[in-house]
């Protein structure tokens, strides 16, 4: 039959390629450039930043439903804070077994986290020194109350 409101179509098709992939890889995390599915990648991109748009009261396309829907399957908004939490939870995982929080840069065993308490250290040094950086005074707050050595010897 005819189709009235294609978008709506293609929206619940990405919805339900979502849910597939979420199902596949255990979570919402979509490469914006997703060789098995562009199109997948290219959607989930562009809900974030509707949502985006959405909060900052901007024009968007997004309508609360859609973001209830998405919101109901636990669907992540900002895959970086994603990212942050886990590479956190993994350093507290590394002071538990280790004793401290020497994380080599280069680390044979994660070097995601490695490279990530790297960031987090030149992070702050800029932060300090007042320059762009990507550390949030949360962030820098999160990883003292846990004891992180900032300037490692």
């Amino acid at each position: 039959g005819f189709v009235w409101e294609p978008l709506e179509v293609v929206w619940v098709d990405r919805y339900q390629e979502l849910i597939r992939y979420r199902n596949e890889h255990g979570d919402f995390l979509v490469p914006q450039v997703y060789a098995s599915n562009p199109a997948l990648g290219a959607w989930v991109h562009t809900q974030r930043r509707a949502f985006r748009r959405y909060l900052e009261k901007k024009s968007s396309h997004i309508i609360p439903e859609r973001i209830q829907q998405l919101n109901d399957i636990g669907f992540v908004w900002e895959p970086l804070e994603v990212v942050w939490v886990d590479r956190y939870q993994e350093l507290i995982r590394y002071r538990n077994e280790h004793g401290d929080f020497l994380v080599p840069q280069v680390y044979a065993s994660n070097p995601a986290l490695g490279a990530w308490v790297h960031t987090q250290r030149r992070a702050f040094r800029r932060y300090l020194e007042k320059k762009s950086s990507h550390i949030i005074p949360e962030r820098i707050q999160q990883l003292n109350d846990i004891g992180f050595v900032w300037e490692p010897l």
